[in-house]
């Protein structure tokens, strides 16, 4: 009898330390912090959006000191960082993507921009039927697409994922500053009942200035 009383006394003790243990059981979690810069290491007040499997899951703005936290389940992310000072009448910083998993802290640095604005309607000679969808990829003079702290610089008009910047017009286009580039337009048109690929290239833009706006006519 006693030792049917001594199990019993166990097994009840067992229980309540599973019990506390529930209760005193932490969560892991990935934290995201850090801060966001200029070239020159002062901050900067961005937007970031989270995306976990092509998905967005979260969009936050930093402090004014360019501070900013996120608490997320523990796996892989990718961040896009963008920032404008509504005063310029372009963008005044290229984006950057960074991928990070199971957390991240750190400072990230985004490179001085300006805007190449594509004023007019595309229209083709063989066509009277207007694109279903256009991309403008910025080249370098070899023709190379360009990227710039991991956000390739490649828009389009029908923006999605982690490479679309809500803020940014269409046919609005963020070029790096100082920088002799070429902007490749492709469109995917109906012709002859037909989907087919038209383009064009707008040659030697260079901006000089930060947060300038280039227009020019196609």
């Amino acid at each position: 009898m006693q030792r049917f009383g001594w199990v019993k006394s166990r097994a009840i003790l067992f229980m309540l330390l599973a019990v506390l243990a529930l209760q005193f059981t932490v969560t892991a979690s990935a934290d995201i912090s850090g801060s966001v810069t200029d070239p020159s290491g002062a901050p900067i007040e961005a937007k970031i959006r989270v995306f976990h499997e092509s998905r967005e899951i979260a969009a936050l703005q930093t402090a004014a000191d360019g501070a900013f936290n996120i608490q997320l389940d523990p796996g892989q992310y990718t961040l896009t960082v963008y920032a404008d000072k509504p005063e310029t009448p372009g963008f005044d910083y290229l984006p950057a993507v960074v991928e990070v998993e199971d957390g991240f802290v750190g400072e990230i640095a985004l490179s001085y921009g300006a805007t190449l604005r594509l004023n007019g309607d595309f229209q083709y000679i063989d066509t009277e039927n207007i694109p279903l969808k256009t991309s403008f990829t910025v080249q370098d003079g070899d023709g190379n697409s360009v990227t710039v702290n991991g956000f390739p610089l490649d828009y389009s008009d029908k923006p999605a994922g982690a490479y679309a910047i809500p803020d940014l017009a269409i046919k609005d286009i963020i070029i790096p500053l100082n920088m002799a580039v070429d902007v490749n337009v492709s469109s995917n048109i109906l012709v002859n009942s037909e989907v087919v690929s038209r383009g064009f290239i707008v040659r030697g833009i260079e901006a000089a200035s930060q947060g300038e706006l280039i227009e020019t006519d196609i």
